[in-house]
């Protein structure tokens, strides 16, 4: 699992104070806790609230992919429903929002999510603890199986 963490509001709502028409994007594959349409939903209305702080009106519409890492379900999900809008806002890790710019390249992609680190859950109470850095250079294979970059013990 992609473990993320939601960026300040405020920080969102920085990115998104220059757009008026902004689709949301939730993410329901592998990213923890999910980010999926309910999620998307709590977002909207929260940089609904968050924008009227700002004197800002946004036109905001919600929308969910089953993986923005593929490029064909991201373009042919939002392809269609990007009449209208100005920006994009991402609820999926990084390669989420590198996956949008590169399919829809005229529309800016946000992130609204921090990728923390890829995890699993090991322990009997479902802690997801980080058991993989991304490094480049995998070393499993001469230490056990057990991540000595990644892996908290």
């Amino acid at each position: 699992m992609i473990i993320t963490t939601q960026k300040p509001l405020d920080e969102i709502l920085d990115y998104l104070s220059p757009y008026n028409s902004i689709l949301i994007a939730g993410c329901d594959g592998c990213t923890q806790p999910p980010r999926g349409l309910r999620e998307a939903r709590t977002l909207a209305q929260l940089l609904e609230l968050g924008g009227k702080l700002r004197s800002k009106n946004f036109n905001l519409r919600v929308t969910t992919l089953p993986k923005q890492c593929d490029s064909y379900l991201t373009l042919t999900t939002l392809q269609p429903q990007i009449e209208g809008i100005e920006a994009i806002l991402s609820l999926a890790c990084g390669l989420g929002v590198q996956t949008i710019t590169q399919v829809l390249p005229d529309y800016p992609a946000f992130p609204s999510q921090n990728t923390l680190f890829m995890g699993s859950e090991i322990r009997e109470d479902s802690t997801l603890e980080e058991r993989c850095a991304a490094c480049g250079d995998c070393i499993l294979a001469i230490t056990g199986g057990i991540c000595p970059i990644g892996s908290y013990y």
